[in-house]
């Protein structure tokens, strides 16, 4: 903050424009870290997603790996070929 001057020394309390600009920002402030802690929480939950959706294809791969053994699938024509 800047040096106090010998005429702030009489005063005790900011004006209330000051009050204001500091209040707007600081709720301003407390708004983006409340918009983020929200943002992270929703990447947690994709993130759970994409981690049980990579269990359940593993799941199958090993299920069509017991049916037409270690193969390749063509996962847009359903083709197999040999590895």
């Amino acid at each position: 903050m800047a040096k106090k001057s010998k005429n702030n020394k009489l005063k005790k309390s900011i004006t209330s424009e000051e009050l204001q600009d500091l209040q707007n920002l600081v709720k301003t402030i407390n708004s983006f870290q409340m918009e983020l802690g929200s943002l992270e929480l929703k990447k947690q939950g994709v993130f759970a997603k994409v981690e049980k959706a990579s269990e359940l294809l593993v799941s199958l791969q090993n299920s069509l790996e017991l049916i037409y053994g270690e193969v390749n699938i063509d996962i847009n024509t359903g083709e197999i070929t040999a590895r």
